[in-house]
């Protein structure tokens, strides 16, 4: 084995360790049921995780309902003050695409909530560049972990391997 892959595996262990486990094939009757955010930031939530992974061909993070598995890992995982931090960087996120395209970022067209997202990712304020970069990860997290992603492109089964009672000898 080597170092690389060693430390890819290492990784993503940890990373599954600190994973709460309503987090892994989750589906939307599963998740947590929080109540901490506002209308407009819920909603400005499901904008950006729409643009993270829209739909396509296949479904998109909101078909699978990534959005309220960021709220639901938001509101068990992080502190108050996190929290507060999150919400606030949703509030921002609005503010700056008013300041951009004199709109809020619920009312923007797709194109423009890209360029809006690209803006900040290039932009000088680093926090809330980390904020974006921690929905991103949270929403490519939910999405790949949702029960739609295991069993259709996965190809997961809750219990492998079956029986084959009469086979011939």
């Amino acid at each position: 084995m080597n170092r690389r892959t060693l430390l890819k595996n290492l990784s993503i262990s940890a990373a599954a360790v600190s994973f709460p486990a309503w987090a892994n094939a989750w589906t939307k009757e599963s998740l947590p049921k929080v109540g901490s955010i506002s209308k407009t930031q819920e909603t400005i939530l499901a904008d950006l995780v729409d643009v993270i992974i829209p739909r396509t061909d296949t479904p998109g993070a909101i078909d699978v309902g990534a959005d309220q598995f960021v709220q639901a890992y938001a509101a068990t995982m992080f502190t108050e003050k996190e929290q507060a931090q999150f919400m606030e960087a949703l509030e921002e996120v609005d503010a700056v695409a008013k300041a951009k395209y004199a709109k809020g970022f619920a009312n923007l067209s797709a194109a423009d909530k890209k360029s809006c997202l690209e803006a900040i990712a290039s932009g000088e304020d680093g926090e809330l560049k980390k904020a974006i970069e921690q929905v991103k990860n949270l929403t490519i997290q939910g999405f790949t972990r949702s029960e739609w992603y295991m069993t259709e492109i996965e190809g997961y089964t809750m219990a492998p391997g079956f029986y084959h009672g009469c086979v011939p000898m």
